[in-house]
């Protein structure tokens, strides 16, 4: 079976998005640059990616963010922690805001992100495609567009000597 150029592209921005997150904390302010740029990688190539089916009598791969303490320490340790949030932008008006995490954006990008690469690892591209397709419309892709513009705001307040 032929792997779509689409899904070679994510899985390797998807590999080096979980290395990065799996590797020890550096620079906090070069981590939330880096934080950015992977998280709009892999949103942008999710955008791009095929559609695939699941086949059932593959088992499903799952991982718990609940194992991944060092990880979400590690974001833990990025300058920008919480920020205000309203979950669903396309209600007017707009529904009570909230606060978000962005150590718990991350995790949660991580953990449905590294689910596929473990289906992919399997040789079973199609379900590592079908997960990551289907978690970044029900969940990570939130998370990501959430952490996204949160990091956005931050890097401009600090560049404009407002942080």
């Amino acid at each position: 079976m032929e792997i779509p150029a689409e899904v070679l592209a994510f899985q390797t921005a998807a590999a080096r998005f979980c290395a990065w997150a799996e590797a020890a904390p550096e620079n906090p302010e070069e981590d939330l640059y880096l934080a950015m740029r992977y998280v709009a990688e892999l949103y942008a190539l999710a955008l791009a990616m095929p559609a695939a089916d699941l086949d059932p009598s593959v088992a499903h791969q799952f991982v718990d963010k609940n194992d991944h303490e060092a990880i979400y320490a590690r974001f833990g340790r990025l300058p920008l922690q919480y920020y205000g949030e309203v979950f669903d932008t396309t209600r007017v008006p707009p529904e009570e805001p909230t606060v978000g995490d962005l150590a718990d954006d991350l995790l949660d990008i991580y953990t449905d992100i590294k689910a596929g690469l473990l289906h992919f690892a399997d040789g079973h591209a199609p379900e590592a495609v079908f997960q990551w397709k289907f978690t970044w419309g029900i969940h990570w892709g939130r998370h990501a567009t959430s952490a996204l513009r949160a990091m956005h705001c931050w890097r401009t307040r600090v560049e404009q000597g407002d942080a």
